[in-house]
């Protein structure tokens, strides 16, 4: 469809202004429902790379929505280290997504599990959760503890209505403003 005309039309170009492009493209197909498309079209602009799986080591140079997406604003930073881990400093002022990506799980049992070092005890006011889309419906919840753990939570992918999953790390605001930190690693689903 138009999605592949415009695919063609932009193949050769790139540099930050075909970037911002692509990703408003992709997000206006995923925002469509038209999650295949988007992936077949992520897949052709990012080298054949197959999609819809966890990106353990929190990649920038992927383009969102199925490569992470990661907060540096006044609300928060989700920064890479490099070697598999996510820093992550949350200040606690108003709800934020610091780190999501787009993923196509087919039906079944999954596990997400991760380690957690480094986390202020105002920690819990961060979370994982995987979501079903288009629905909405939360599949997992997976709050950061206070000190160095192994976090894993299970779920299932239901045959119907879950085309693809968001998984995020969300930061949900106190009542009173608290900054919040942690460094994930080892993430694998």
């Amino acid at each position: 469809g138009d999605s592949n005309l415009a695919l063609y039309l932009w193949s050769g170009h790139s540099g930050k202004g075909s970037r911002q492009w692509q990703e408003r493209m992709l997000r206006s197909l995923v925002d469509a429902g038209r999650f295949f498309e988007a992936a077949a079209a992520w897949s052709r602009l990012n080298d054949g790379i197959g999609v819809g799986q966890v990106d353990p080591d929190f990649r920038t140079d992927r383009l969102a929505p199925f490569g992470w997406n990661l907060a540096s604003d006044a609300s928060g930073v989700a920064e890479p280290q490099g070697d598999g881990r996510l820093h992550v400093l949350y200040y606690g002022r108003n709800d934020k997504v610091l780190a999501g990506q787009l993923l196509m799980l087919g039906p079944g049992r999954y596990r997400l599990a991760m380690r957690v070092s480094g986390a202020t005890p105002t920690a819990k006011s961060l979370a994982w959760t995987m979501r079903c889309l288009p629905s909405g419906t939360e599949l997992a919840s997976l709050p950061l503890g206070t000190k160095v753990a192994e976090l894993s939570a299970s779920f299932t992918v239901p045959a119907a209505g879950c085309r693809a999953q968001r998984l995020e790390l969300n930061g949900t605001a106190p009542e009173i403003a608290e900054q919040a930190e942690a460094t994930i690693g080892r993430l694998r689903l």
